[in-house]
């Protein structure tokens, strides 16, 4: 007698074995269409999580990073000639802007230029707004610190005054060029936002979509920068030990 014919004779002879087992399988679909059906239902609640804790925050934050550069880099072009059409869409700004454009100004200098001339105010801006964690900041303190200024001497000649003073106000003309570094560029910046988002001799609901954007240019870009590498300092390099 054959395999095949062995098992068809068991499963005639025990009824109850061959009920259980299609019972079983019937289960088993039950269970894996419940699942699917689960998955399905979760995912969206899934993605969030992901997107929302790293890894995932800081690819999201990425995209954030890429987008408002690009918003940043369209106003330098469009400043360098008033021709140049936008190439990149911004929810409620009617500006005619399409991704085809980007492709008719990448090739051209002044695209590279406004590139260039963008991301190094934006460099400057992000590492101004960067904030400065406790130990960085005890570490700073530390390297100044062990310096003293003597007390003024009854009688010392000016030459001596003055070079105390000097002394006493090292370092801080750095910080004041900084100061002045940053402020200048945020003005450059709000010169060109209000140049393509004028806020006088609009509508209502222009004005206020103007100034959304007008903020938008000026601060989001350095802000997704240091919301980006935000997310990625929790995130652990995990090495494999193959021995």
């Amino acid at each position: 007698m054959s395999k095949y014919q062995t098992q068809r004779s068991n499963r005639q002879d025990n009824p109850r074995s061959h009920t259980e087992s299609t019972t079983k399988q019937s289960n088993h679909a039950a269970k894996g269409i419940w699942r699917v059906v689960f998955f399905a239902a979760t995912l969206p609640a899934r993605v969030i999580d992901y997107l929302t804790k790293p890894p995932g925050s800081a690819i999201l934050l990425g995209f954030g990073v890429l987008y408002f550069a690009l918003v940043n880099i369209e106003g330098y072009w469009q400043a360098l000639n008033v021709k140049h059409p936008p190439f990149l869409p911004k929810p409620f700004v009617a500006d005619g802007a399409d991704l085809i454009h980007l492709f008719g100004a990448t090739p051209t200098s002044d695209f590279w230029v406004a590139a260039i001339f963008s991301l190094i105010v934006q460099g400057i801006q992000a590492f101004a707004l960067r904030e400065q964690t406790i130990a960085q900041a005890q570490k700073s303190y530390e390297k100044v610190a062990q310096y003293k200024v003597k007390n003024p001497v009854d009688g010392e000649i000016d030459l001596a005054a003055y070079r105390r003073r000097k002394l006493k106000r090292h370092g801080m003309k750095t910080v004041q060029f900084r100061g002045f570094l940053v402020i200048g560029t945020y003005l450059i910046d709000a010169a060109i936002a209000l140049h393509n988002y004028p806020l006088i001799a609009v509508s209502l609901g222009q004005l206020l979509t103007h100034t959304v954007w007008v903020i938008a240019s000026i601060l989001g870009t350095e802000a997704a920068i240091n919301l980006f590498w935000a997310a990625i300092k929790p995130i652990e390099v995990v090495v494999e030990d193959f021995e």
